[in-house]
């Protein structure tokens, strides 16, 4: 849509609700992907801040998780019977045509929503957003904030050890009392890991 500086702002917010999501087994989580273009296409398309726009992000991507699975659940359904045959033919090329054709309704499970939405969609939301008091915008800001919060709790429960804590607290302060950037931050994080892992090798050695 040529506004690559939004693009990569609302990316980056969206970035740290959806974190901590992880696929386990048959358990898929919202496709993350498909409710940041939503997302995207909402804030270049109508001015809302980005926070404003996780709420339907999530919505976005839940519904396409759901779509997801329909969409393979009717492919393989059909693909099954036929790839069963053409194995016991030794068909080699026909198996290979029946797994790309097979593999196509997770494209268009995404494919499909992100049209509708994009297409068809976005005058009604325009719409809708015109009318949508300002009380009701900080509420839906407000959420997206906590949104981010519950990405990260959800990204640290994943890779929590209770030795790196200080390393946690550390990082904290440094952004919230010094006013450190995201990439100083990255570099000093660099720095008290090779630090660290150079003093264990020492020790170990």
């Amino acid at each position: 849509m040529g506004n690559m500086a939004t693009g990569l702002v609302v990316g980056g917010t969206l970035e740290l609700a959806f974190v901590g999501l992880v696929w386990v087994g048959a358990a898929l989580p919202p496709d993350a992907t498909v409710g940041t273009i939503a997302a995207t296409i909402l804030v270049i398309e109508t001015g809302i801040e980005p926070l404003a726009a996780l709420g339907i992000a999530w919505t976005v991507a839940v519904l396409v998780t759901h779509s997801n699975v329909l969409f393979a659940m009717v492919g393989i359904s059909y693909a099954m019977p036929i790839a069963d045959r053409y194995a016991a033919e030794g068909n080699t090329s026909g198996l290979t045509l029946v797994h790309f054709l097979a593999g196509a309704g997770w494209g268009l499970g995404r494919a499909v929503p992100t049209a509708i939405f994009t297409f068809l969609g976005m005058p009604v939301i325009t719409s809708v957003i015109n009318y949508v008091p300002e009380l009701v915008w900080n509420a839906i800001k407000a959420g997206g904030v906590v949104l981010g919060a519950v990405g990260i709790a959800g990204l640290l429960n994943t890779l929590w050890r209770p030795r790196l804590w200080p390393l946690y607290v550390l990082g904290f302060a440094f952004a919230a009392f010094l006013g450190v950037s995201f990439i100083g931050l990255a570099v000093i994080a660099f720095a008290l890991s090779a630090a660290l892992v150079y003093g264990t090798k020492r020790r170990e050695g």
